[in-house]
C-alpha cells in the first residue's frame, strides 16, 4: 500500500531561529514486511521512480522498520532434501530457544502433487 502525502506547509513560527524549507510530496509505503533493508529498498525506489540516472529528484528516502512485540507461535521451513530435514530435526528438536523448546514437525502443504515429484536422483 502506498500514499502520496503532501508535506505540511511551511510556517515563519516553527521553533526560535527555526525556518522549515520543504515543498513536494511523501510518500508512505506499508506491508513491506520487512522484505528488504534500506539499501535495497533505496535502489528499488530509484528503480520504481526511474530515476536511477537522476537521484537527485528523489531525496530522503527512509524505510521503517515495525516493531514486532512477539515472535510468531510457528514457522515453516523449507529444505531441498529428506535428509536435511531430518539432520536438522534431529539436532535442534526440543532445544530451547527464547524459553520455549522447539518443536519440529513434518509438513506437506495440503496443494502438493506427488505425482510431479522426481524420485530419480541426478
Amino acid at each position: 500500500v502506498a500514499d502520496i502525502i503532501p508535506l505540511p506547509k511551511n510556517n515563519d513560527n516553527y521553533g526560535m531561529g527555526i525556518q522549515r524549507q520543504q515543498t513536494g510530496y511523501r510518500v508512505k509505503i506499508q506491508n513491506v514486511n520487512c522484505i528488504m533493508g534500506r539499501k535495497d529498498f533505496e535502489k528499488w525506489v530509484y528503480r520504481t521512480t526511474n530515476t536511477l540516472k537522476k537521484k537527485t529528484l528523489i531525496y530522503d528516502i527512509e524505510i521503517v522498520f515495525p516493531k514486532i512485540m512477539r515472535g510468531a507461535p510457528e514457522c515453516i521451513m523449507q529444505f531441498d532434501q529428506a535428509e536435511d530435514t531430518k539432520y536438522v530435526m534431529d539436532k535442534i528438536q526440543n532445544v530451547q530457544f527464547r524459553g520455549f523448546p522447539l518443536k519440529f514437525k513434518p509438513w506437506i502443504h495440503p496443494k502438493f502433487d506427488k505425482s510431479k515429484l522426481n524420485t530419480t536422483k541426478p
